[in-house]
């Protein structure tokens, strides 16, 4: 059951994904030269029940679709018009965005980087690694830097790049 579910939810993700676009009259005011148009919300429909059946069924499936974001999401596309839509998901992902950075203002985040920044493969130097401990291998605690990178780095730039982003006007 549970693997039928997790490929009908596939399934359903790639059907809008290669189905031809719809006529919107949002959209043709907006942009008048697109000929494309959008996605049925008719083929979004399913996706959204899967996915709630699935995280329903197994949590591990939700989590890793990262549902508590995309589900939000999928249900703007289906409801809104098209300006309406690009509107609120702006404010949707600002709000993850803003609520992750003030997620990461406690204590314990200082406490994460050190083993992330470790375990990454993308880090190659082993002194920069080692660097966002007090002296390891002797006391890992963190360092400084892992208290800058946690709260200056993860915090300021969670909270602050996307209210910039939000804010900012264009360039017309």
């Amino acid at each position: 059951m549970d693997v039928a579910l997790y490929l009908a939810l596939i399934v359903s993700v790639i059907v809008p994904l290669v189905a031809p676009g719809v006529h919107s009259g949002s959209l043709s005011a907006a942009v008048p030269g697109n000929t494309s148009g959008v996605v049925s919300s008719l083929l979004i429909v399913p996706a959204i029940v899967l996915l709630v059946l699935n995280g329903l069924r197994d949590k591990i499936i939700f989590l890793a679709a990262r549902g508590e974001q995309y589900l939000p999401a999928l249900v703007l596309f289906t409801v809104l018009p098209f300006t309406d839509m690009i509107i609120a998901l702006k404010l949707l992902i600002v709000t993850v965005w803003v609520g992750a950075g003030f997620s990461k203002l406690g204590r314990h985040f200082v406490n994460v980087v050190p083993p992330m920044v470790s375990n990454s493969p993308a880090v190659p130097f082993r002194w920069i690694k080692r660097a966002h401990y007090r002296d390891f291998p002797r006391d890992i605690r963190p360092s400084r830097l892992a208290h800058v990178m946690a709260h200056g780095g993860g915090t300021l730039v969670e909270i602050v790049a996307p209210l910039v982003l939000l804010l900012s006007r264009g360039s017309r």
